[in-house]
């Protein structure tokens, strides 16, 4: 085999004859290799323009270089190509990728790689530009930090990070942002607004309307304080509103709650709910059983005295009990001293002694007692009992005339209280107080 190529080579030097056609070197000529050990003849197609104004080559098969390759005006022999596999020296450097496909059927955008802007002053960048369209979707900013954009093996994308742990992770030491920004170029008014995050809140901030900060969640908030369910219910404090809106909790209305009027029931019978009925104009609420109408409608239906206690009860099943022993001993007491008075066993001088209503009543630390007592009166003690008649307290007046005296709220537990004003030796006048906690 050897030797039939050697035969080949120097008994047909006239396949290595190169040809000189207006200028043009042609390497007509075809070169041996072996394939597979077999020798195979190639017969180039290479055209090397020559002359001192030829300064193209056209390569109509495929090109292999086995070291690097320097382009662009700038190379000049002996330069260092280092690691680089392929170095591009000149002022204005840019891949260009130019499909010819003319067939409507197949694509044949042109793109462009360009590094820096061409015009004086024009940014230090990296762009990918889309040529057919003028436009430039894709540039990188020189100086542009570690990881600005980021992408790792399972897709997610970082933004500042080389660790992204979602498939959008944006990381910056304050207050990492997105800014959705309306510029007003296709005619709509221009504004901006900024979704953001930090160790305060996660906040939705109106940028165009002063930075307010409409929307905000603090940090640490727990779980489902606000949830919109797919039905549009709305829950604060739980997951499942059962309602258009549903609060798990107290509400506190720093003004005033508005009740849209319903000509209709209201869809939801549920214990406790409360609407208003535009027909009759008038709150309704459900007792778990039937709607219950809400108003001002308190006649009375029926009133039973046992003892001193009338029990009254009034429309809707509502009640109330009422204790008359304070009226009852007042009123006994008036017509004891008017019937002394009239058998003249009262003098003038105790017809002119007052006991006046305690304030404030009721009462929770003390309270006031104020009363008048004639200069003729010997002696006067104001005295305290329980609504059962058990003596609490007596409380000796020395001084005449006008005059008061507090009694503490510690002296006394909670409840009702009589207290009256006696001189030498009779009871003149009872009124009633109350104490609570």
């Amino acid at each position: 085999m050897i030797f039939i190529l050697l035969g080949i080579i120097f008994s047909s030097s006239a396949l290595f004859a190169q040809s000189n056609v207006n200028g043009r070197l042609f390497s007509s000529s075809p070169s041996i290799s072996l394939v597979n050990n077999q020798p195979k003849v190639h017969t180039p197609k290479t055209i090397i323009e020559t002359g001192e104004s030829s300064t193209k080559q056209l390569i109509s098969e495929d090109l292999y270089i086995t070291g690097g390759l320097g382009l662009g005006d700038d190379m000049v022999e002996n330069t260092v190509l280092g690691f680089a596999t392929i170095m591009i020296m000149e002022n204005n450097i840019q891949l260009l990728f130019d499909d010819t496909s003319a067939s409507a059927e197949f694509p044949s955008n042109d793109w462009a790689i360009t590094i820096n802007e061409t015009a004086n002053g024009g940014d230090n960048c990296f762009m990918v530009e889309d040529v057919t369209a003028g436009a430039v979707p894709f540039k990188i900013m020189a100086d542009a930090g570690d990881n600005a954009l980021f992408v790792d093996d399972n897709g997610r994308v970082g933004f500042g990070t080389p660790n992204p742990e979602v498939e959008l992770h944006i990381a910056d030491g304050d207050s990492p942002a997105v800014r959705l920004d309306q510029d007003g170029s296709s005619g709509w008014t221009a504004q901006k607004w900024d979704v953001a995050g930090n160790e305060v809140n996660f906040f939705v901030r109106d940028v165009t309307g002063g930075s307010t900060l409409p929307f905000r969640i603090a940090a640490g908030a727990p779980s489902d304080v606000l949830t919109l369910k797919e039905t549009g219910y709305v829950g604060i404090g739980t997951w499942d509103p059962i309602t258009q809106l549903d609060v798990k909790g107290n509400v506190n209305i720093d003004s005033t709650l508005f009740l849209s009027p319903m000509t209709e029931e209201s869809q939801y019978p549920l214990e406790g709910a409360i609407y208003m009925d535009g027909n009759e104009h008038l709150l309704k609420v459900h007792n778990g059983t039937d709607w219950i109408s809400i108003d001002d409608s308190q006649d009375l239906v029926d009133a039973t005295l046992t003892g001193t206690i009338l029990e009254i009860e009034i429309e809707n099943g509502a009640s109330v009990s009422v204790d008359l022993q304070p009226l009852v001993q007042d009123l006994e007491d008036r017509i004891a001293a008017l019937e002394t008075l009239v058998s003249g066993k009262a003098s003038v001088k105790y017809s002119s002694a007052r006991l006046f209503q305690n304030a404030p009543n009721p009462y929770k630390n003390s309270t006031t007692i104020n009363y008048y007592i004639p200069e003729t009166v010997e002696n006067a003690v104001l005295k305290i009992t329980s609504v059962d008649g058990t003596s609490v307290k007596d409380m000796v007046i020395y001084n005449r005339g006008e005059g008061s005296v507090v009694l503490d709220g510690i002296e006394t537990a909670k409840g009702t209280y009589f207290y009256s004003l006696i001189i030498d030796g009779q009871k003149l006048e009872t009124k009633t107080l109350v104490k609570v906690d």
